[in-house]
């Protein structure tokens, strides 16, 4: 059994998904959707992610109702988040929210990810082909760097 497990909504594109099926392809992760994930215990893992889309601004609404149940989850987590900025600012509010359950997060990675939300459906979409091999890539290291390498 992997020491990682990652927990993920993958709704409108698909994009982290496809983030975490090159994550996991390199590195050893359970990865389970949210709504797999809330009959399961994860305590037995070392470090367990969030990874999400972004939707309105945050991570999709299902990662917030599998955190809000109190489930036992291992000390140590990390956050994924796909949007068409890239930009990690999206993972911040979720970031505090596992602060404050007592959690040490071990960073955040973000990546772009195909968006057509609201205007942008308009021009045919931002950030097409993201992710990329650039993009997973660049995952692969901050879950070898960042987490492996911390909980090990």
């Amino acid at each position: 059994m992997p020491d990682i497990a990652i927990v993920y909504a993958s709704v409108h594109h698909g994009n982290t998904k496809k983030l975490l099926d090159g994550i996991a392809s390199a590195c050893s992760v359970d990865m389970f959707s949210a709504e797999q994930a809330s009959g399961l215990d994860l305590s037995q893992y070392k470090a367990v992610g969030f990874a999400s889309g972004i939707y309105k601004g945050h991570l999709h609404t299902s990662l917030y109702a599998f955190l809000d149940k109190e489930k036992p989850i291992p000390q140590n987590v990390f956050v994924i988040c796909t949007s068409g900025s890239g930009g990690k600012k999206y993972g911040i509010d979720f970031s505090k929210r596992l602060s404050e359950k007592g959690k040490q997060v071990l960073g955040v990675f973000s990546c772009k990810g195909f968006d057509t939300f609201g205007p942008w459906k308009l021009i045919g979409g931002i950030a097409k082909r993201h992710p990329n091999a650039e993009d997973i890539t660049s995952g692969v290291f901050f879950v070898r760097n960042a987490v492996v390498n911390y909980i090990r």
